[in-house]
């Protein structure tokens, strides 16, 4: 078993899970060569800071872009071809030997992901998606009781982050995932201003009565764990 996680938005509390249920487990990171700078730095930090010891960089073949993308721009002219040669062809190498893997996918994220259970098969490997059924408010009291870093794209609006060229900001009333795939590099992660609102006055993380629910061996997820105190 892995688990499979792009260090995006909402990415932190499957990451909080492992650590707290076993930190060797290993962590597939898909670096799909186009990812956002902030994305980058935050998988480098929360690496560090977790102390994630079976961390994978999954990339792209670069024979297979050399073909299908060789100017990286692919994505100008056919989004899913782009995403199938960039995430989800090395993806499926990437879990060939798992038994299957563990995901951060949510109902909330709406789209296909809107009737999303906990377990599922792909390609005959079991599919687990822990987070399913968990709400907006669940993932805030998470991240606040756990004092969790957030992705700092989020402040901005970004509530799901995949590629530097194809990923907007979020409109109100939108789904989670709405922003994906509509960008084309016009108005991207790299064109918001760094210095606007640096607190994400608006979007700030609500306290409330709810409690992260994460559970494994007996952890009830009532662990606070600050940066580097390298509790489990």
């Amino acid at each position: 078993m892995a688990l499979a996680s792009s260090f995006g938005a909402d990415s932190i509390e499957p990451i909080l899970l492992i650590v707290q249920c076993d930190r060797t487990l290993p962590v597939l990171f898909l670096d799909i060569g186009q990812l956002c700078a902030e994305t980058m730095r935050y998988q480098r930090a929360l690496a560090a800071d977790f102390g994630l010891t079976d961390l994978r960089v999954i990339r792209p073949d670069p024979a297979a872009l050399r073909i299908r993308d060789t100017d990286g721009i692919l994505h100008q002219a056919d989004q899913n071809a782009c995403c199938r040669v960039r995430k989800v062809e090395p993806l499926q190498k990437a879990v060939v030997g798992f038994g299957g893997w563990i995901t951060g996918r949510k109902r909330i994220q709406g789209g296909r992901r809107v009737a999303l259970e906990f377990f599922g098969l792909q390609d005959k490997r079991v599919k687990v998606n822990p987070l399913a059924h968990w709400s907006r408010d669940e993932l805030r009291a998470c991240v606040t009781e756990n004092a969790l870093p957030l992705h700092p794209l989020q402040a901005k609006s970004f509530f799901s982050i995949g590629c530097d060229p194809c990923t907007v900001p979020t409109r109100f009333g939108e789904a989670a995932r709405a922003g994906v795939g509509r960008g084309r590099g016009r108005w991207n992660a790299a064109s918001i201003s760094r210095a606007a609102d640096p607190r994400g006055k608006g979007h700030r993380r609500e306290r409330d009565r709810h409690r992260c629910r994460v559970s494994c061996r007996g952890l009830d997820g009532g662990v606070r764990r600050g940066r580097g105190s390298g509790r489990s």
